[in-house]
C-alpha cells in the first residue's frame, strides 16, 4: 500500500534530492546547477518523473566516474 505524499513531504524530498545531486555534481565537476533557480522550479511544479530520471542519470555518471 502506497502512502500519498503531502506537499510538505514532496517539498522536503525535492530539496534534499536537489542538495545531494548538486553537491555530488560539483564534487565530480560534471556540471554546476544554478541553485535557487532549480530549487524554485522543483518546488514550484510537479517534477517527480523528471527527478527520477535525473537521479538515474546521476547514478550512471557516479558509477562511471568511480571506475
Amino acid at each position: 500500500m502506497q502512502k500519498r505524499q503531502s506537499p510538505a513531504n514532496k517539498q522536503f524530498f525535492a530539496l534534499t534530492l536537489y542538495t545531494v545531486l548538486s553537491q555530488s555534481f560539483r564534487l565530480h565537476s560534471c556540471f554546476i546547477i544554478k541553485g535557487k533557480e532549480v530549487a524554485a522550479k522543483i518546488i514550484g511544479s510537479d517534477l517527480f518523473p523528471f527527478l527520477n530520471q535525473l537521479f538515474t542519470l546521476y547514478k550512471h555518471i557516479y558509477f562511471y566516474l568511480k571506475k
